[in-house]
């Protein structure tokens, strides 16, 4: 996958200014692209690209202003407006890894729903209109996810009886099957317009338990040789089926039966690839 300076004079436009689009600002620049960012006035990434612009990355017309000041754009955040990205595609600007991307990512559900027609293993699951649902379906101890909007280890829950239900907030849910975790790996695919596959070695992500967030990675994992390489075809292949082009997180848990399972992905830079 080739970085020569090709690129050079062509303008990348990011949807979010955090610390992961900082991460792209000094590539972007001595790759010779500049770089345009769309968010609130304040954000670390807004004194570090060539061009700001002030609005939300929700915001439709803020993301179509954003379209005119760039070649491409991508995000560094799935909390964009999808519909918004559409729209720049239908004007003939290139989104990257893409609106149908997005869409899927953005709705658990949907993940969970891809990973089971493309016949990824993947924990059993149930798609809820609410968690007042799981109370008649019985199935605790179980993980319940927000559909949409979870972010960081927020919209998780642990639920391991009927009272746990009550800290869940009245929305659409993911129920998950609680399965029994040797070890939560993750794995960064990068895939080209051509196809080209790139992977970084897997490593072992340690979360706190209390706040559900990632704590700590280890790098290189202790998984056996091949469990690495079952991870990285598996990884590989969800980069292919969801049609990326840019950067997919993969993570996947490893069973204590040695089972990989994938648990979801993210279109974008990654907590799990910083030390990259």
């Amino acid at each position: 996958m080739s970085t020569s300076p090709s690129h050079s004079g062509s303008r990348l436009g990011i949807l979010g200014g955090g610390q992961l689009a900082g991460m792209l600002l000094p590539v972007a620049r001595a790759m010779g692209v500049r770089t345009v960012v769309l968010d609130e006035p304040g954000c670390p990434a807004e004194s570090l690209c060539d061009e700001f612009i002030a609005g939300s990355p929700t915001d439709p017309h803020a993301v179509a202003r954003l379209g005119e000041r760039a070649d491409v754009v991508t995000f560094e955040i799935e909390a964009v407006d999808a519909g918004a990205l559409e729209a720049l595609e239908r004007a003939g600007k290139q989104v990257r890894p893409g609106s149908a991307v997005i869409r899927v990512v953005q709705d658990k559900g949907l993940q969970k729903e891809f990973f089971a027609r493309h016949g990824f293993p993947t924990a059993p699951f149930v798609l809820l209109p609410s968690p007042s649902e799981a109370a008649r379906l019985g199935r605790f101890p179980a993980m319940i996810k927000l559909r949409r909007g979870g972010y960081d280890g927020r919209g998780v829950y642990s639920v391991k009886g009927f009272d746990d239900l009550k800290a869940v907030p009245d929305r659409p849910v993911v129920l998950e099957d609680r399965v029994e975790i040797a070890r939560e790996l993750s794995l960064i695919v990068a895939r080209s317009v051509k196809g080209e596959l790139r992977v970084f070695p897997a490593v072992e992500m340690v979360f706190d338990s209390r706040r559900n967030q990632l704590d700590y990675l280890v790098s290189p994992s202790a998984a056996v040789a091949a469990t690495l390489d079952r991870a990285r075809a598996l990884a590989e292949l969800v980069a292919e089926r969801l049609g990326v082009v840019g950067l997919l997180a993969v993570e996947l848990f490893e069973t204590r039966g040695g089972e990989l399972l994938v648990n979801e992905v993210s279109p974008r830079l990654h907590n799990s690839g910083h030390h990259t």
